[in-house]
């Protein structure tokens, strides 16, 4: 991890945003506009501008590819991201496998946090000369963004609503540089830690919505 973090102002952009500039999600209106294949909403021409990595793709549109895609078959909360094998790859300069496993993530979750993170990080330490990287930092910036949008993380009515368990903990420690929390436990839908502050966060707790992962993990129980 250590290699990763020397790294990480190289291939991230940072800005805190602002704690009252934010927009809570509303999940109905996301349906409705991802789904209407009239709209340059509608999620599959979304994703190709996505995946063909459109520069004049809005911050709207990045809410609605991040929070549409639970409403993609591939979606899955349980679904195992493979940090710590890429991560892994990386601290042993093992950059190309690395690469073909964060390809791997994209192809099923392309809105991937970690994965777009880490495949910028590793072409970059292949050559720093290859610019693709930028695309990835990019990709990973602007989905982060889309989180950072819809609250304040202070309280549960105003928490950052994510739609991976694993977003959580890339918003407190690469984001927000926070340096560990105490304890973890759900409070109606959020997800509460209670954490040491940093310089960019600073309260004791930081909520997150998990309102999502866990409609998903109902389901799966129910198909059971």
């Amino acid at each position: 991890m250590k290699l990763t973090i020397t790294i990480l102002l190289i291939i991230s952009t940072f800005s805190v945003f602002g704690q009252n500039n934010f927009s809570r999600v509303n999940r109905d209106s996301v349906k409705f506009l991802i789904s209407d294949q009239s709209k340059d909403t509608y999620y599959p021409k979304l994703m190709k501008r996505f995946n063909d990595f459109d520069t004049t793709l809005t911050l709207k549109d990045y809410r609605l590819l991040y929070y549409g895609f639970v409403f993609q078959k591939e979606y899955s909360s349980g679904f195992y991201q493979d940090q710590r094998e890429i991560t892994l790859l990386i601290n042993e300069k093992k950059f190309a496998l690395a690469i073909k496993t964060c390809d791997s993530i994209l192809q099923k979750v392309p809105v991937s946090l970690i994965a777009n993170y880490l495949k910028g990080f590793a072409i970059y330490m292949i050559r720093n000369t290859d610019s693709n990287y930028l695309r990835y930092r990019t990709r990973y910036s602007k989905l982060r963004e889309a989180i950072l949008s819809s609250g304040n993380g202070l309280t549960c009515s105003t928490s950052f609503k994510t739609i991976f368990v694993s977003d959580d903990y890339e918003i407190m420690y690469r984001y927000f540089q926070i340096p560990d929390y105490t304890t973890q436990y759900l409070v109606y839908n959020c997800d509460k830690f209670e954490i040491k502050p940093s310089k960019y966060f600073q309260s004791n707790a930081i909520y997150f919505d998990a309102s999502e992962p866990l409609l998903n993990t109902e389901e799966r129980l129910k198909k059971k």
